[in-house]
């Protein structure tokens, strides 16, 4: 890899942040300031839910492919056959569409704080009434339909006034009413395709303000219509949840005020318990028991002695620990004891993680000194992969254990949850000889992603696109000439001859128009040369994208895979060029991911 002098590293890091501006439209500067919400898909498989149609704000700007004009869908049609690749010429879309696999279940949830402001129950043209699921679109025969929403709720948020729009739920699996306050993650309803839909989706909105999103003077209290929705009312969802699911970066359990129970007699208060929730998005959350959104299980009152109960929520899961005592009979007279020495042995509180240079630090935390004979085993699993954590110290006040896991001690294709599970002692340092037990059993510690190679750059290399000033390289420059064309364009200024030229030479995503994703794939190209990129590498990475969808993964991976298996004799598996498909050529796209590829952070 080549060294980066002191210049080169500063002009780098300005140029990485023009980088983050360019794929931000340039009149969304309000989401600069805003903080970001967490994903409005949850469960145990939010992972499988992704965009399939944007925010579109702009009606007459429609791209065009293949001689048709419209917003293009990204759905996958092999799921869902009735959807069409192109819906409407010069379709205005202000939400984002966001589905999943076909015939699987996928919880919607708030993603903010907020209060349900309306659902269509109060609907003025057909109040209470609950829309099937249609899978069809029928443009013509959904105005009564929740105004082509279907199933809708609406969520406004305390703190800014902003209106959550969630359309196209399920029939009969609204979970909230008008009046309630819901918090971060609270499931609301199912995902369906309810009212003027092609598939199963949830569309989602975020609007300025009450005013812009309902009309409720005309039907009086009780009845609203939808306010037309335009580019001025509406935000565009991306730009404050992001295009992935959010996940729980940590997570922490208050104990509840009542430890002790009489056997047989009473049942679990979770009066003054509590967990607090932060996203990997900044989000922080604090959600008090119970809720309906938290599993609790494990409370037996039957048996004397210590009892654990255990607190989820989505994919983790926290414990404590109460006391079953008998009950004592007024009648019979106590017998006079010395009274003895309680002692109370130390305590495993918290678990939390840290990642840090592709390996994650897992602390685990108890509420009093503590020392070790030997390191407690601390297993760590991805799918069914398991490795075991290496211990690596015991912290200064020592009421804390710490261990590492490396992210590459599992294989490049390993990614899911990561969870770990320990079932070990230590010993409790104040009193020297009471031993205490560290067990426990699937706490997530974040998400282990794949290895991959985002972008091949194809089109800009293989039809020689991106030279702007015509210097013999695409640099920063580039970039930056591509932007100032992207604003002429955006202002209908006069272009230049030059600029008429640079036309074709800029759209080096080759969809026919030039704009901020062009200059940010220059730039990210200018990047990877920075950073030792040659193009001896643009030619193996373009040759392990075996399914020519812009970036090297997995799937290349196993298409090869498949290709080998078969036998089959097609030159583009021939990646090492011996005119033989066998596994040398999986070696091959092993050790380009290696080298140029990385895991998604």
């Amino acid at each position: 890899m080549k060294k980066i002098n002191l210049s080169s590293k500063i002009l780098f890091s300005i140029l990485f942040v023009i980088c983050l501006f360019l794929f931000k439209n340039i009149d969304k500067v309000e989401a600069a300031t805003t903080p970001y919400y967490r994903w409005p898909v949850g469960g145990d498989n939010a992972n499988e839910t992704y965009i399939d149609y944007e925010y579109y704000g702009t009606a007459g700007q429609a791209p065009v492919k293949n001689g048709k004009s419209g917003r293009e869908y990204i759905v996958n049609n092999k799921l869902w056959p009735n959807e069409k690749a192109y819906y409407a010429a010069c379709e205005s879309h202000y939400g984002m569409d966001i589905t999943g696999i076909n015939g699987h279940t996928y919880k919607v949830v708030s993603v903010v704080e907020g209060t349900v402001i309306a659902t269509n129950a109060g609907y003025a043209y057909s109040p209470n009434k609950i829309y099937a699921d249609s899978n069809q679109r029928r443009p013509n025969n959904c105005l009564y339909e929740g105004g082509g929403y279907g199933n809708y709720i609406v969520i406004q948020e305390k703190s800014t006034g902003r209106c959550f729009v969630y359309g196209h739920l399920k029939g009969g699996t609204l979970k909230v009413t008008k009046g309630n306050n819901v918090h971060v993650g609270q499931e609301i309803a199912t995902m369906g395709s309810s009212g003027d839909s092609g598939h199963m989706h949830l569309h989602f909105e975020i609007r300025k303000s009450k005013e812009v999103t309902l009309n409720t003077a005309v039907w009086g209290p009780g009845y609203h219509t939808f306010q037309i929705a335009n580019s001025n009312t509406n935000l565009d969802p991306k730009d404050y949840i992001g295009s992935t699911p959010k996940t729980i970066k940590n997570i922490t359990l208050t104990k509840p005020t009542k430890t002790q129970y009489i056997q047989g007699k009473e049942t679990l208060n979770l009066s003054g318990a509590k967990i607090a929730v932060e996203y990997n998005s900044g989000i922080k959350t604090t959600i008090n028991l119970p809720n309906n959104s938290v599993k609790v299980s494990g409370f037996n009152n039957s048996k004397i002695g210590k009892n654990t109960v255990t607190i989820q929520y989505e994919n983790n899961k926290l414990t404590f620990d109460v006391e079953i005592i008998k009950e004592i009979e007024k009648n019979e007279p106590e017998e006079k004891k010395e009274p003895k020495k309680v002692v109370i042995p130390a305590k495993r509180t918290n678990i939390t993680y840290m990642l840090s240079f592709k390996q994650r630090y897992i602390n685990i935390y108890f509420d009093k000194p503590i020392m070790i004979e030997q390191p407690p085993v601390v297993n760590v699993t991805v799918e069914n992969e398991t490795k075991q954590a290496e211990f690596y110290n015991i912290s200064n006040d020592s009421k804390r254990l710490i261990y590492r896991i490396k992210d590459d001690n599992f294989g490049m294709f390993s990614s899911g949850i990561m969870y770990i599970s320990c079932d070990g002692q230590v010993i409790d340092k104040t009193e020297g000889n009471l031993y205490v037990e560290c067990k426990f059993k699937d706490v997530a510690i974040g998400k282990l992603y794949s290895y991959k190679i985002n972008h091949t750059f194809e089109k800009l290399i293989t039809n020689n696109l991106g030279d702007l000033n015509r210097d013999g390289s695409v640099d920063g420059c580039d970039a930056s000439m591509a932007l100032a064309l992207y604003a002429k364009l955006m202002s209908n200024e006069e272009l230049t001859q030059l600029d008429k030229e640079n036309l074709k030479i800029a759209d080096v995503n080759l969809d026919g128009v030039v704009n901020g994703s062009d200059a940010g794939i220059i730039l990210s190209y200018y990047a990877f040369q920075m950073c030792g990129y040659k193009p001896e590498d643009s030619a193996k990475i373009i040759k392990c994208d075996v399914d020519k969808d812009g970036l090297v993964n997995v799937n290349d991976f196993n298409e090869l895979n498949e290709a080998v298996n078969k036998g089959l004799t097609d030159k583009k598996y021939d990646l090492n060029n011996d005119e033989i498909i066998d596994s040398n050529d999986l070696k091959y796209i092993k050790e380009v991911l290696e080298t140029l590829g990385q895991r998604s952070y």
